[in-house]
């Protein structure tokens, strides 16, 4: 597929004002060659060209400029200091967890079975533009090979399917709520605020000025006291106030 450079440019304006994401100059073959791929990827530029983009192709265009890598524990320290943390900040109401960039389940799963560990009374958000790897967690199908380094306790969430495929179990799938969000999404539709959000490898797409305003965002839906992750490769932007630091990358709102 050719992409010109106007529409190249025309995309990368709406991907700044519309995701947050900044496309450099040098991005364009990568741009062309992913959008290439998709069955409606020129339907995509044209739309973008002339304005015309919808939620559902703003997903899938999102979907194609950005990786969603992810994997069961990843970055382990964080969910040690989970459940370390739940159980030394018990509230007496369900605790409030949200999973700003969920991806395909495997982060949210594990934030759900940290929390059951302490307590039955704990209620996971998990948001993603991408309805696609949204549709992929809400069915709780994995490969069985990514479970060999999980917590013992962890693993009788699973049920082993005939072709060497593994589910979470009702209870699993039951106790995280999924839904679509673009983190650009002024105010945050949510109607309380939260204990713990997580809110890793996202920011890694962002410039500066978007980083501070969604942190800015973040905090503002944080509990006093609550906590906040984000990715270890990752570091709050300048200016960003009523937070401390308590490990690395992770941080806890002022009183």
């Amino acid at each position: 597929m050719d992409l010109t450079v106007p529409e190249y440019e025309a995309i990368r304006t709406c991907v700044r004002k519309q995701l947050g994401i900044e496309l450099g100059p040098e991005r364009r073959a990568m741009v062309r060659r992913r959008l290439g791929n998709l069955p409606n990827g020129r339907h995509l530029v044209d739309s973008v060209v002339s304005e015309g983009l919808g939620s559902d192709e703003l997903s899938v265009l999102a979907d194609a400029l950005t990786t969603n890598h992810t994997h069961w524990g990843r970055e382990a320290e964080h969910f040690e200091l989970l459940r370390n943390w739940l159980r030394d900040h018990p509230v007496p109401r369900p605790f409030r967890i949200w999973c700003a960039a969920s991806s395909t389940g495997e982060e949210p799963y594990s934030l759900w079975m940290v929390a059951r560990e302490q307590s039955s009374n704990a209620l996971v958000l998990a948001t993603d533009i991408s309805e696609r790897v949204l549709a992929v967690a809400r069915e709780g199908v994995y490969d069985g090979d990514g479970l060999h380094h999980l917590p013992t306790g962890w693993r009788k969430h699973f049920t082993h399917l005939p072709d060497g495929k593994v589910q979470l179990s009702d209870a699993a799938r039951g106790g995280v709520l999924f839904r679509r969000l673009n983190l650009m999404t002024k105010p945050f539709p949510l109607r309380r605020s939260l204990d713990v959000i997580f809110c890793r490898n996202v920011m890694i797409y962002f410039e500066q000025d978007v980083r501070l305003d969604l942190v800015r965002r973040l905090v503002d839906k944080l509990a006093p006291g609550g906590l906040l992750c984000i990715g270890l490769a990752e570091t709050l932007p300048k200016g960003v106030q009523g937070l401390e630091r308590v490990a690395p990358s992770a941080f806890r709102k002022s009183m």
